[in-house]
């Protein structure tokens, strides 16, 4: 079945008959061409056809434009000018690949009838050009040059006869000459049939990496061949008919094929494997922001690109520094241009990978894509029961249960959050097991302490909010709470912290929007937990101050109640209820855990609808 032709396999070229074989010249980064032909019609027309349009074919022509970017490489816009200039005509291809089907071609001798350029303010400066066809094109192939060569031959034959008469004694000699010359011409026709270029894939012999080289002519090298580049030997592995991008090196002939080889020495040189990573994006504020991580092979010392760029040639020319955070974010880039970044090894920077991400970044609609979220992944350390969190990966990067390595400790991938729990990140690797190794035979048992949990309220001042916290249990009894309330849980996660030893912290004059505080274990700062609440005090108008105990009477029958959340799917659950002074709470609960709290008959809300509700009956 005939293959659909991609525009970036329609290419024009000037050839350059004057080479064997022909050079073949592209335009210059040509970013689209054209091939128009037409046949002029003379209009007649006559009774016997009721007067209807009777054309006649009259003269022919064809032409092609070509518009491209302003460079010097390939048939420049500087080549153009000058045969403009000097009305040169020369041989023009229109070629066509297509893929398993082959090539077809335009071709035939013009000249160029028109040429432009044109630059504006921060764009690239852009040339066209309009070639008109002298005599007639070719469709099936490059038109040949023909070598003619004459011999002649040239034969002479004379031939003399004399005739005597006498009469009356007076004797007449009459003398008479033929000659006759042939002439035989002989041509010879050699044909030259122009190769389509290609380019080939490099093996190269020192680090065993990847390359490719620039375009060539079919035929110009053979598989096998070694060959030399800057400064380095390869070998010839395949010979590709599409430009398969990256560095376009241009290459030496040596004569010899294969790689050299190895002498026999005590020393054995093994080749590190190629460099590879992770690149995604996130989208922020109509922008996208690139991240590149879990950098792999090589010597495992890295170089990352210094900027993101448009093209993978220039992530390869362009500049690096050490990375040795495991991850390297670049703020601010396109909303959709498709970004490059190269990583390198540190050791053998010619060990080098560029690779691309396009985001899609635009103002949100309903179409959707197809990239995922990001998330984050609470870590168990298998040696000594703390918790941490990794670095954001792509949703689907590892899944529960996983067990992961970082910082030279193993661990258990025990939730998966969907907003960023803040703290310290961690970088992990896959290692294609799961759960924690199993304990080995000794004498030490280690006991995994209890999530730390605690209560939230307030009560209402003056206009304003007293926040309370206090209830604190689980982890080791010693508590470290927010110095202060935060808009958000990971302000309260990477916020100040410090010891609260009377087992409640208060927090005065607090307006009415979300705040939350967040305590955490002191013995174990990554056993951390954020809560929020917002308190409604705007309409209070009175105030009542004791030192004395207080009883407020319940709004309503105040209830125990016991909410269980093992969705599975690693979800923190959400429950909304007012507590038994009539004042609105919230409660988020991790996937597995527990939580009982005291609440009006009525007013418990599964916000997310995670949870299994237990009513205990009368909270004492």
């Amino acid at each position: 079945m005939a293959v659909k032709v991609n525009g970036s396999n329609v290419i024009l070229y000037k050839i350059d008959t004057s080479t064997i074989p022909a050079t073949e010249t592209p335009f210059a980064c040509s970013t689209n061409c054209t091939f128009t032909s037409q046949t002029e019609l003379i209009e007649n027309a006559s009774s016997t056809d009721a007067w209807f349009t009777l054309p006649k074919d009259n003269l022919s022509s064809w032409a092609m434009s070509c518009e491209g970017i302003v460079t010097l490489d390939g048939f420049s816009y500087d080549e153009i000018a000058l045969a403009q200039k000097n009305r040169t005509t020369f041989l023009t291809r229109f070629q066509i690949d297509n893929g398993v089907d082959g090539y077809r071609y335009i071709s035939g001798y013009c000249f160029i009838g028109g040429f432009s350029i044109s630059g504006n303010y921060k764009e690239i400066g852009t040339y066209s050009v309009n070639l008109t066809g002298t005599g007639k094109y070719y469709t099936e192939a490059t038109p040949t040059t023909t070598t003619s060569t004459t011999s002649t031959s040239t034969s002479t034959t004379t031939s003399t006869s004399t005739t005597t008469s006498t009469t009356t004694s007076t004797t007449t000699s009459t003398t008479s000459t033929t000659t006759t010359t042939t002439t035989t011409t002989t041509t010879s026709t050699t044909t030259t049939t122009t190769q389509p270029p290609v380019w080939y894939k490099l093996y190269n012999c020192a680090t065993a990496a990847i390359e490719y080289s620039r375009s060539y002519p079919n035929g110009t090298f053979a598989l096998t061949d070694r060959v030399t580049a800057i400064g380095q030997t390869y070998r010839i592995d395949q010979v590709l008919f599409s430009d398969p991008g990256g560095l376009a090196l241009s290459i030496t002939a040596t004569g010899l094929t294969g790689c050299p080889t190895t002498t026999t020495t005590t020393t054995t040189t093994t080749a590190a494997p190629l460099v590879n990573f992770d690149i995604s994006y996130a989208c922020s504020g109509g922008l996208s922001n690139i991240t590149v991580n879990n950098f792999q092979n090589g010597s495992g010392a890295y170089q990352v690109s210094t900027q993101v760029y448009a093209s993978a040639s220039a992530a390869y020319a362009g500049t690096f520094s050490d990375e040795t955070l495991g991850s390297r974010t670049f703020y601010g880039w396109s909303a959709t241009a498709t970004a490059y970044v190269a990583v390198r090894d540190k050791n053998n920077t010619i060990n080098v990978l560029a690779k691309s991400v396009t985001p899609n970044c635009t103002t949100t609609t309903t179409t959707s894509t197809t990239t995922l979220p990001q998330v984050w992944y609470l870590l168990y350390n298998c040696a000594t029961g703390a918790n941490s969190t990794s670095t954001n990966y792509i949703s689907g990067s590892f899944a529960l249960n996983d067990r992961v390595t970082s910082t030279g400790q193993t661990f258990r991938i025990d939730q998966i959050y969907y907003s960023d729990p803040g703290g310290v990140h961690l970088s992990i690797l896959a290692t294609g097991l799961s759960g924690c190794p199993a304990t080995t035979t000794t004498t030490t048992t280690t006991t995994t302490l209890a999530a730390v949990n605690f209560n939230i309220s307030y009560a209402c001042g003056g206009g304003t909010a007293s926040i309370t916290v206090n209830a604190f249990s689980g982890g080791s009894g010693t508590y470290q709470v927010s110095t202060q309330t935060y808009s958000s849980p990971s302000g309260a996660y990477s916020g100040a912290f410090t010891d609260e030893t009377s087992g409640s912290r208060t927090f005065f004059n607090q307006d009415d929007t979300a705040h939350y505080v967040a305590v955490r274990d002191k013995n174990n700062p990554s056993n951390v937990l954020a809560k929020g609440i917002t308190p409604s005090c705007a309409t209070t108008t009175t105030t009542t101050t004791t030192t004395t105990s207080t009883t407020t009477a319940y709004p309503g029958v105040c209830e125990s109640y016991t909410a269980d959340n093992n969705n599975g799917f690693g979800l923190t659950a959400q429950v909304d209820y007012t507590d038994c002074f009539g004042n609105p709470q919230s409660v988020y609960i991790a996937d597995g855990g527990t939580s009982t709290f005291c609440a009006i008959q009525g007013t418990v809300v599964d916000v997310d609808s995670l949870c299994t509700i237990t009513d205990n009956g009368l909270c004492l």
